[in-house]
């Protein structure tokens, strides 16, 4: 980088053959959106000016061709708003995602946590295990957080969750099977949308959901109900903790 830059444009390194990124001679405030759709990024530190990164600023936009390199990412204790999009995609790469001393955002299992009021929200996962268990407390999964995951077989949510963005999973091939718990209320669109082995979704209501929110996604969605009598699909558990499926036609 020069020896001294106060402002980018959106979209400024997108496409470019970048390996690392240190923006140490870089006085500006905010990184705007795109900035850095690269594919070929490997390590990014971003200096302590910056308080502001704009949506889809570190974005993998070419995740389904198998491109996902991005490792380490250090962000400064003064951040005050990341958008939506960023560090998402690189589901076998980012190791690790370092933010201290900031009141706001913090991580947990290599998830980017962003804490608003009562709202504590997952907006990227970096490299995930096969089995993810999200910790308790999260009330809410970010916009395509989870996006391309495609290692990711089974995911397991705490009853504090009561909020999914649109396309939180989007890509997620691997899943088979979900439940999605109790207290979610507010669900947005296309959650599972090109997760194409997923069979069943297990879950108790879809009231306030949005009418798009299975879109692009065929599995069987089962409600739960421990004495039905009118048709559809059921589930409910029985004294051992198992799921019982019922059909009525």
């Amino acid at each position: 980088m020069p020896t001294s830059i106060n402002k980018m444009e959106s979209g400024a390194a997108g496409g470019y053959n970048l390996n690392n990124v240190n923006l140490q001679n870089y006085s500006g405030e905010v990184i705007p959106d795109s900035s850095f759709n690269t594919t070929s990024l490997v390590k990014v530190i971003i200096p302590n000016c910056v308080t502001t990164i704009g949506e889809g600023s570190f974005f993998n936009e070419e995740a389904d061709y198998g491109f996902a390199y991005l490792s380490y990412v250090s962000l400064p204790s003064g951040i005050i708003s990341i958008g939506r999009d960023s560090f998402v995609g690189y589901y076998d790469s980012l190791e690790e995602i370092i933010i201290t001393n900031n009141s706001k955002y913090y991580t947990i299992d290599n998830f980017l946590i962003e804490k608003i009021d009562d709202e504590t929200t997952i907006i990227a996962a970096g490299k995930m295990p096969l089995n993810v268990v999200i910790p308790s407390g999260i009330t809410s999964i970010g916009r395509e957080a989870f996006y391309y995951q495609i290692k990711l077989r089974s995911i397991s949510f705490p009853s504090s969750l009561n909020n999914i963005e649109g396309q939180s999973f989007i890509f997620c091939s691997s899943l088979t099977e979900i439940i999605i718990p109790s207290n979610v209320a507010n669900v947005s669109y296309y959650i599972f949308s090109h997760c194409t082995n997923l069979s069943k979704i297990y879950l108790y209501s879809t009231t306030g959901w949005d009418e798009n929110w299975k879109n692009s996604c065929s599995a069987t969605v089962f409600t739960y109900n421990t004495n039905p009598t009118t048709s559809g699909n059921w589930w409910h558990y029985d004294d051992s903790g198992n799921i019982v499926e019922q059909t009525i036609a």
